[in-house]
C-alpha cells in the first residue's frame, strides 16, 4: 500500500512505529527494513560518483514512488544538505533515511534538503477514478520530454526485462547503426522495481504513460533490455548501467536500439556475439585473426577462416585488399564529418574523463 515513515521518534519500549523512524537517544534509523527503503537507499548510493564523495554530474534526480508516497531526491542541492549536516563522503541510513524522514515529518524544508515528498494520502484515486501516483508519474514525463526539447535532442525510457535485448556493445563507445538525420538522445528514465520487480497491475499503467507519443510521453517509448547474469536487486542493476554508462557505451546502445528496433536489434547482437565467439575460440594467430576481421569489414563473401588451413588458402591477396579497404574507408570517413560523427568522439571524450558530462540521467525506482 506504499512507503510510509513514522512521525514520531522511537523511544525505548515504545510500542512499533509506523514505518521506519528516528531513534531519539542515538539519532539513528530505527526499522529501515520496513517497506524495503534500505533497498531504495542503496539505489541512492549507486548515484554517487568514483571518488565516493560526491553524486554524479550526470544523473540529474532520483525518485522513489508508491500508491502513497512519492520522494524526489534533487542530488546536487541533496548533496549540500547532507554535507552540511557531516555526513560528506557517507551515504549510510542516517544520511539517506534520515534526511528523508525529517522532510517527510516537515522538521526540515525541501528547499533546503532538496527532497520533495508527494503524499498522495490514504484514498488513491481521485474523484475522476484516476490514480494520484499515475497523474505525478505523467507530468514528471512531460517535464522530461520539455527538457529535451530544450536541448533539442529526445528522450526515452530504460526499462530493465528478462526478455529484452541484451546490452553489449563489443567494446565500441559508438552508435554502430546511428541515424545522423535524427536528433540524438538526452533524456534518460531508469525504470527500476524493487526486490520482486514492478507489480504486474502497476507496471502496465507507467509503461503506458512512458509511450504515450502523442501526449507527453517520451519520444522514443521505452527500450527494454536485460543484463547478463539474470535478475539484480535493484541497487546492483543500477550501478551495472551506470557503470556501462561511464565506459561510453549506453547512449550508443539505445541509439542503435531505437534505429533497427528491438528485433532486429536483437537479430544483429545475437549473429555479432556468435561470430565474434568463433573468432576468440578459433586456432588463428593474430595476423591470421586480423585478416579475418579485415574480411568481415571489408564484406569479401569468403568463408570465415577457421584455422591455420584455412587462412594459408586466402593469404596475402586478401590481406593486401583488405589493407586498401581500411585505408579507403579511413580517407572517406576523415572527408565527411557529421553531427554523429562529433556527438561519438565527445562520447568518448567524456567517457575518458577528458570532458565535463552533462546531465542527461534521471535515476527514478518504483
Amino acid at each position: 500500500d506504499g512507503i510510509r515513515f513514522g512521525r514520531h521518534n522511537y523511544t525505548a519500549g515504545g510500542k512499533l512505529t509506523d514505518g521506519p523512524t528516528i531513534c531519539s537517544c542515538c539519532e539513528g534509523v530505527v526499522d529501515p527494513w520496513r517497506f524495503r527503503v534500505e533497498n531504495f537507499q542503496s539505489s541512492v548510493r549507486m548515484c554517487l560518483d568514483a571518488s565516493g564523495e560526491r553524486f554524479r554530474a550526470d544523473v540529474q534526480d532520483f525518485v522513489c514512488l508508491s500508491p502513497r508516497t512519492c520522494l524526489e531526491y534533487r542530488l546536487r542541492q541533496f548533496h549540500c544538505y547532507i554535507a552540511q549536516q557531516g555526513h560528506n563522503g557517507s551515504l549510510g541510513e542516517e544520511a539517506v533515511l534520515g534526511a528523508t524522514i525529517r522532510t517527510y515529518r516537515g522538521e526540515v524544508r525541501e528547499e533546503l534538503s532538496g527532497i520533495s515528498v508527494t503524499d498522495f494520502g490514504w484514498v488513491s484515486k481521485d474523484p475522476d477514478g484516476n490514480a494520484r501516483h499515475m497523474q505525478w508519474v505523467r507530468e514528471y514525463v512531460r517535464g522530461i520530454r520539455k527538457a529535451a526539447d530544450g536541448r533539442g535532442g529526445v528522450s526515452i525510457g530504460l526499462m530493465l526485462d528478462v526478455d529484452g535485448s541484451e546490452m553489449g556493445s563489443f567494446g565500441i563507445p559508438g552508435a554502430m547503426f546511428g541515424d545522423r538525420t535524427r536528433k540524438p538522445i538526452l533524456e534518460v528514465v531508469i525504470l527500476l522495481g524493487g526486490p520482486m520487480g514492478i507489480e504486474d497491475s502497476v507496471l502496465p499503467h507507467i509503461l503506458e504513460v512512458f509511450n504515450d507519443r502523442g501526449d507527453g510521453g517520451f519520444h522514443e517509448g521505452t527500450a527494454k533490455v536485460r543484463l547478463p547474469g539474470g535478475k539484480h536487486h535493484s541497487y546492483v542493476a543500477l550501478g551495472e548501467l551506470l557503470s556501462f554508462h561511464d565506459r561510453g557505451f549506453l547512449v550508443p546502445v539505445l541509439e542503435d536500439h531505437r534505429t533497427l528496433g528491438a528485433d532486429r536489434y536483437g537479430q544483429w547482437y545475437r549473429s555479432m556475439s556468435r561470430t565474434m565467439a568463433e573468432l576468440a575460440k578459433s586456432t588463428l594467430d593474430l595476423p591470421g585473426k586480423r585478416r579475418a576481421l579485415l574480411a568481415l569489414l571489408g564484406g569479401t563473401g569468403q568463408a570465415y577462416p577457421r584455422d591455420k588451413g584455412d587462412v594459408e588458402d586466402q593469404d596475402d591477396a586478401m590481406a593486401e585488399e583488405g589493407e586498401a579497404d581500411e585505408a579507403t574507408s579511413l580517407t572517406t570517413g576523415a572527408a565527411i564529418v557529421t553531427q554523429c560523427d562529433v556527438h561519438r568522439e565527445v562520447a568518448v571524450l567524456e567517457a575518458h574523463g577528458l570532458l565535463p558530462r552533462p546531465r542527461p540521467w534521471r535515476a527514478r525506482l518504483a
